[in-house]
């Protein structure tokens, strides 16, 4: 796992192949293009208790936190089938229903950020029907699917050239 990049199998194999001080020819990577530095590798070890102590604690209270959300979510989810809205059991967990764009299966939903369980679960549903709750990020998500946009074999044709450009200048 790479900050800012994540996991990627090509940047992990690039990296792995290189040495000390070397510079990579460039990567391609969901969000665009990379070219890695290897700064300095470090030999094999177990850690000390002091070194993995604050990311243990860290994990734990994140766990806590959203399974806390996550309980509160299937509470919430049950009010929904009761008959309430979902603006409406917002606003008692002192949030707002955020509406996204579209999106589609690679995972990146605008205002949640890359989340491919709840990308997956959405399409699989319904327009209509609510689900969750999903962990997501360091908190949980409860949603609404309300419309959903199959493949349109007569717009793609209409816009496959314009979409094989961008992909070649890309």
């Amino acid at each position: 796992w790479v900050p800012g990049i994540g996991r990627q199998p090509e940047v992990a194999s690039t990296v792995f192949a290189m040495k000390k001080g070397e510079v990579s020819k460039p990567v391609q990577i969901p969000r665009g293009w990379a070219i890695l530095f290897l700064k300095d590798i470090y030999p094999p070890h177990t850690q000390t208790l002091a070194e993995v102590e604050p990311r243990v604690r860290q994990e734990l209270v994140t766990q806590k936190l959203q399974q806390a959300a996550l309980d509160r979510l299937t509470q919430a989810k049950q009010e929904l089938a009761q008959g309430k809205t979902l603006d409406q059991v917002a606003i008692e967990l002192g949030t707002q229903v955020q509406t996204s764009d579209e999106f589609g299966a690679q995972g990146f939903i605008q205002g949640l950020g890359f989340a491919p369980p709840v990308a997956k679960a959405a399409l699989a549903l319904p327009p209509g029907q609510v689900g969750g709750p999903l962990a997501s990020g360091q908190g949980a998500v409860l949603f609404q699917v309300v419309e959903k946009k199959g493949f349109d074999p007569q717009q793609f044709a209409g816009q496959r050239d314009q979409i094989r450009q961008q992909i070649e200048n890309d």
